[in-house]
């Protein structure tokens, strides 16, 4: 069984003490290295779609900035209507 397998989050946020790195034996820091690589992977995956769109962020941004006052009161009332509904 893979650490990934046998990792599961919880909504319970849990509290351990610390244990000094000298007292875990080699196979120990093998499996915490395997699972700190596997949730940078993880990271990773998730950030790469919100990295790849920044260029577009920089777009929306100027986009707004050129929009007139009719259709800034038009924007921020669907946007309130969006936020309302969930």
């Amino acid at each position: 069984m893979t650490v990934s397998q046998v990792y599961e989050p919880s909504s319970e946020i849990m509290v351990a003490d610390a244990v000094p790195l000298g007292d875990l034996d080699h196979d120990q820091l093998n499996t915490i290295a395997t699972w700190a690589g596997s949730e940078m992977v993880t990271i990773g995956q998730e950030a790469a779609p919100v990295m790849a769109n920044t260029a577009d962020t920089t777009d929306l941004y100027e986009e707004i900035t050129d929009l007139n006052s009719k259709e800034a009161e038009r924007l921020s009332i669907m946007l309130d209507q969006w936020t309302q509904e969930g």
